[in-house]
């Protein structure tokens, strides 16, 4: 039995496969910064880019399918046809669990480094000597609260509602972005990003797993494209007008709106993700 089909299991499985993106972005801010600071902005794009291509090819000529499990202790529910799949009430809780709490993790990667300087006053340098603790500090605790997910569910023997209760318990702690505006010193500063970057990570490693509990084999690759799609176009809507929505509403008022997105999208995972009802002969799953 794999990782991925031990229900139990799957939040640990899900953070190891996703370390590799995550883990990047530990590696990206001091190297960015000491790529453009000795040499120039064109090496910090074209270096990463040809390592990109190294580790491409490299994947490809390495990467092994490892074929199909060879035992199957049961028969797994029949796959919704894709019309269905649309009407469920858990694919629409889930995407909009993501499409809310994504943008928190995408401001992390792509504002925060510039935030450090210039509302903080740190050289470029400087930002990239400390700016990856946060990076580290989310990987960390997103990988221990996933693998502490999976444990839960053992215990509780209901792995969905154990993601569930801790999701929307880690998802207070996000409310902490309110306060990085007033907060008095550096390293005070990074604490506190450090913990909503793991609350970001938490729920990415294990609403994952989620999809898992609830759908069947066959419709969890798409539930999860469709939720990841959905997560980063309302990350792109976000940051894309992050700008505007600093100058209209001020660092203060951004960051109160940030620290509300994860426990908005606790409610809506509280009340939309639910087990699928199982069929009768003579009617369709409906929503629930």
């Amino acid at each position: 039995m794999t990782l991925w089909t031990e229900p139990t299991r799957r939040a640990t499985w899900m953070s190891l496969s996703g370390a590799g993106g995550t883990l990047g972005a530990i590696v990206a801010v001091p190297l960015i910064a000491w790529l453009a600071s000795a040499y120039s902005w064109h090496a910090a794009f074209l270096i990463p880019g040809v390592a990109g291509l190294v580790l491409a090819a490299a994947w490809w000529f390495t990467y092994r399918d490892p074929g199909k499990p060879a035992v199957t202790p049961t028969a797994p529910a029949a796959a919704l046809p894709w019309l269905q799949l649309w009407r469920q009430r858990a694919l629409w809780g889930i995407v909009l669990a993501r499409f809310i709490s994504d943008p928190v993790w995408y401001f992390c990667l792509f504002w925060m480094p510039g935030y450090f300087q210039e509302q903080r006053g740190l050289s470029l340098k400087e930002s990239g000597s400390i700016v990856w603790i946060p990076f580290l500090a989310a990987n960390l605790g997103g990988f221990g609260l996933a693998y502490f997910s999976d444990r839960l569910g053992r215990r509780w023997r209901n792995p969905l509602l154990a993601r569930k209760r801790l999701l929307c318990s880690v998802a207070l702690l996000g409310m902490l972005a309110i306060l990085t505006p007033h907060l008095p010193g550096l390293g005070v500063t990074i604490a506190v990003v450090s913990i909503v970057g793991v609350v970001c990570l938490t729920w990415l490693f294990i609403l994952g797993p989620m999809v898992g509990d609830v759908f069947p084999p066959g419709n969890v690759a798409s539930v999860w494209a469709i939720a990841g799609a959905f997560g980063a176009t309302g990350a792109i809507i976000f940051n894309y007008n992050i700008g505007q929505l600093t100058s209209t509403l001020g660092n203060e008022r951004m960051f109160l709106l940030l620290g509300f997105l994860h426990p908005l999208a606790a409610v809506v995972l509280h009340f939309g993700v639910k087990p699928l009802r199982a069929a009768s002969p003579s009617t369709q799953p409906i929503l629930h």
